[in-house]
């Protein structure tokens, strides 16, 4: 039985271009992904915000429309909040 060679390395060892070439792609692919995911979190708290922000415009201005004294308008818009996330 023949020995094989001391200066050959085993075959996991041995510099492979196209696995380099396929672990490079993948670590780019998962910075993209990576990415993608935090542009869609920015895009979602702005979407969240606006969604907020015309909620209370809204029901201020049914506040402001109903009339009445202050506590009265601020116990209609803390109502008609509730009601919009009940529904939301």
């Amino acid at each position: 039985m023949e020995k094989p060679p001391k200066n050959v390395q085993p075959p996991e060892e041995r510099f492979d271009p196209q696995m380099e070439s396929f672990k490079y792609q993948l670590e780019l692919l998962k910075l993209e992904i990576q990415s993608i995911n935090e542009t869609i979190g920015r895009i979602d708290k702005i979407t969240q915000e606006a969604k907020n922000w015309a909620i209370v415009t809204w029901a201020g201005s049914i506040a402001i429309a109903l009339g009445g004294t202050v506590p009265q308008k601020i116990h209609c818009a803390y109502c008609t909040i509730a009601l919009l996330v009940l529904v939301y």
